[in-house]
């Protein structure tokens, strides 16, 4: 991803997830979800930046293939399998959070876990190829659609999920189970972003 996006679409990202993350936390008053908010965001800079020397170092880059359209060329080594550095990052936050059960825990590690080993094999798959083709996109979407399910069905399970939805103060419409797939294909598209 670090190839992706420019630096100004990062840096109002985080912007705005910070002010976001910050209302909340005023809001519920709990300092703690900032505090732990800005040590994972300080944590995983410091991890990205020592990963992408790493990255360069091992030669892990991106290879583009030459039948492919010419403006995909500027994407030629960039680094890949960032993802390695960031991973520890979000075991830390489980294991620090104290307003989730381990049950919670265990089932986001999990999904969290399923998600990346997706990305890194298909990052794997990649550089060992030399050609930009790790996992096809059926391939993928099959394994995000397996993760994304295991996900909403234990909160939904688990009564940690909310089954309405709510329009202003009005209007409150219950989806019943149909907050499942709708579930699943948020988590897929949000992934896809």
């Amino acid at each position: 991803m670090t190839g992706k996006s420019s630096i100004f679409n990062y840096r109002l990202l985080l912007l705005l997830i910070s002010i976001i993350t910050l209302i909340n936390s005023i809001y519920i008053n709990n300092p703690y979800i900032f505090i732990l908010y800005i040590s994972s965001v300080i944590a995983a800079t410091m991890t990205t930046n020592y990963g992408i020397k790493f990255i360069k170092k091992y030669n892990f880059l991106q290879t583009i293939r030459t039948e492919g359209p010419s403006s995909h060329l500027i994407k030629k080594n960039t680094p890949t399998m960032g993802g390695l550095f960031i991973i520890p990052i979000f075991f830390l936050i489980l294991l620090c959070a104290k307003v989730i059960s381990f049950k919670f825990k265990l089932v986001l590690l999990i999904t969290i876990s399923g998600f990346f080993s997706i990305g890194f094999l298909d990052d794997y798959l990649s550089i060992k190829k030399q050609i930009n083709l790790g996992l096809k996109s059926k391939e993928k979407l099959i394994l995000q659609i397996f993760f994304s399910t295991f996900f909403v069905i234990f909160l939904f399970n688990n009564s940690l999920m909310n089954n309405n939805l709510n329009f202003l103060s009005d209007l409150t419409i219950n989806l019943k189970n149909f907050i499942i797939p709708i579930s699943i294909i948020t988590i897929i598209s949000l992934r896809i972003l």
